[in-house]
């Protein structure tokens, strides 16, 4: 049984008649092998979209009628403009997230899952939350996809690995003569310090033009890293690392003798 045609059979048949039910039997749910749910949101309210039908928006019911779906149609759409809306205003702005669920990894840099924009964790609890944040991620994408990555974003202002190295071997100074510019400095610091395991920074370095903090040292015998703290929105941006075998030579080997 096409689903399709099946529901926009439905749909067809009830226009004008906000009080009727929709004929979704027990019988007809098993014929189709689809989850009601899912033959709402999947299928009924994208078809909906081809319908044109002024019907006043009824109180939302448990038993959907055709009404119940014009109401729910509008009111997701209301949701995906106001989203779209909001990533359109925050791209302007310079300040887009990515909206996450599941707990962030403190114990981690932000973007070490090839993220663009700071992550944002989300509380979902209705399903119009959900689709809020899906359509706001996916305006975002489509941004990035039309614009390219900005130069703007977390992601762009990261170092390549040369060129770290090279800032440290030219404006590294040890940490012992480091000076936080604010409270928050000192914290985001203190925070990202506690999670060396094992080693510790040595030199730090600025980059003022792009609001960028340089930790470096050694973390064992053989790997040495670097970590990129932003200091403009107070975060733990990244961490590279570099096989000591590869490069015997590191910035901070002359401040830590």
């Amino acid at each position: 049984m096409n689903i399709e045609a099946t529901v926009f059979r439905l749909l067809r048949d009830s226009m004008g008649k906000p009080d009727r039910k929709l004929v979704l039997s027990d019988r007809l749910i098993k014929d189709l092998q689809i989850d009601c749910d899912d033959l709402i949101f999947a299928y009924i309210i994208p078809l909906m979209q081809q319908l044109d039908i002024d019907i006043p928006d009824p109180e939302w019911l448990e038993i959907y009628t055709v009404g119940d779906i014009i109401y729910l149609l509008k009111k997701y759409k209301k949701i995906q403009e106001e989203a779209r809306k909001r990533a359109d205003t925050d791209w302007k702005n310079k300040s887009p997230v990515r909206w996450v669920t599941g707990r962030l990894d403190l114990n981690k840099p932000v973007l070490t899952k090839g993220l663009i924009f700071y992550p944002r964790y989300c509380f979902i609890t209705y399903p119009e939350h959900e689709n809020f944040y899906d359509t706001y991620n996916q305006r975002i994408d489509e941004l990035i996809d039309r614009e390219g990555i900005p130069d703007w974003s977390p992601l762009k202002r990261i170092p390549e690995r040369a060129i770290a190295l090279e800032i440290l071997t030219k404006t590294g100074q040890n940490l012992s003569n480091f000076t936080h510019s604010s409270i928050v400095e000192k914290n985001l610091i203190k925070s990202v310090l506690n999670k060396w395991e094992s080693g510790q920074p040595v030199i730090w370095s600025r980059l003022p033009d792009k609001a960028i903090l340089l930790l470096g040292g050694n973390v064992s015998e053989k790997v040495g890293r670097i970590d990129v703290l932003d200091t403009e929105h107070m975060a733990w941006l990244a961490s590279l690392e570099f096989l000591r075998k590869h490069c015997p030579t590191m910035p901070w080997d002359v401040q830590a003798n």
